[in-house]
């Protein structure tokens, strides 16, 4: 799946919508619904979003508004899609296996490393997730 024209959108978007209020609003709703949330204020860039075996299902930016989630998931959080229009979403079968892809000028948006031709949600996660 190509993401170039998905991860142009999100980071085009006037972020004064998804504000500090807005990621952490969208973190309590994952909560409500069972799942667990792990996120390093000040450390982190993402949200691991997991289930009750600790199993990570999902990552939600805290830079942009973006979430991948495994599309098992996505079922259970629906209301909170809902509620945050500039909530951009990428349901996957699996974080680790599904590949993605970008075109190339968009390499300046990651600090490290990442093979624009072929990554996973975890990869992007990786490469991006320390502040």
């Amino acid at each position: 799946m190509d993401l170039t024209d998905i991860i142009n959108r999100v980071v085009k978007l006037d972020l004064s919508n998804w504000c500090f209020n807005s990621f952490f609003i969208t973190i309590d709703e994952f909560k409500r619904k069972g799942l667990k949330v792990s996120f390093w204020e000040n450390e982190e860039n993402w949200a691991s979003i997991s289930n009750a075996d600790n199993i990570t299902v999902g990552y939600l930016w805290n830079k942009y508004p973006l979430l991948f989630i495994e599309s098992r998931y996505l079922s259970l959080l629906s209301d909170t899609f809902n509620e945050n229009n500039d909530l951009t979403i990428i349901s996957v079968d699996s974080l680790h296996s599904d590949l993605f892809r970008m075109d190339d000028n968009l390499a300046s948006l990651f600090d490290s490393y990442i093979n624009l031709n072929s990554f996973t949600a975890e990869d992007l996660w990786f490469v991006t997730n320390s502040k």
